[in-house]
């Protein structure tokens, strides 16, 4: 392959183009921090389509710190496998 102007320049342009587009994170910040207390259901069918609304009721709903998981050394709450979990962090 023959290198020309033009193969020299695109190569310049895209090594510039992604020195650009990377970001360097430094710290991380989260609105909801590992222990933080919240109400989740682990689901036989799909729950009302307001349960995303401020007000709901999810007095229903279990308890327990969050991270929820299967059992591993960063779980806070332990659930059985399932195919969803929905959380709410008031």
């Amino acid at each position: 392959m023959r290198i020309t102007p033009a193969l020299i320049l695109i190569q310049l342009l895209l090594s510039v183009a992604f020195r650009i587009n990377a970001v360097e994170i430094d710290h991380w910040e989260t609105m909801v921090t590992y222990g933080s207390q919240c109400r989740y259901l682990v689901p036989d069918s799909q729950p009302d389509a307001d349960w995303i609304s401020p007000v709901f009721n999810d007095e229903a709903w279990s308890a327990g710190p969050g991270g929820i998981g299967y059992g591993d050394v960063d779980d806070g709450t332990t659930i059985d496998p399932a195919i969803s979990v929905y959380c709410r962090y008031h």
